[in-house]
């Protein structure tokens, strides 16, 4: 179709952390059934990390934002909105 984004953000969770919240998320909830993606051994998880920070390798024309996905969400919010903003002001 010939449509390409501005702007592709990646937002990188270790492992580690990834484990860290769902076990924050599954402990202050009623929800106790991983979902289908959640059930995956780790090395799946490895392995779709690795291609996702990996894409700008396959797509060297895109703009891509590895954002590292450790930090607190409105850390997160924060960073992607400065490169969001960063993409508009050299668009204009």
């Amino acid at each position: 179709s010939g449509l390409k984004p501005d702007l592709v953000i990646v937002l990188d969770l270790s492992l580690e952390k990834r484990e860290e919240r769902l076990s924050a998320r599954y402990s202050e909830s009623k929800e106790t059934d991983k979902d289908r993606i959640e059930l995956f051994n780790e090395d799946f998880h490895q392995n779709v990390r690795a291609g996702f920070t990996n894409l700008s390798h396959y797509f060297p024309e895109q703009k891509f934002c590895l954002i590292n996905a450790d930090k607190p969400q409105l850390e997160l919010l924060n960073e992607a909105l400065i490169q969001l903003e960063r993409i508009l002001s050299d668009e204009s």
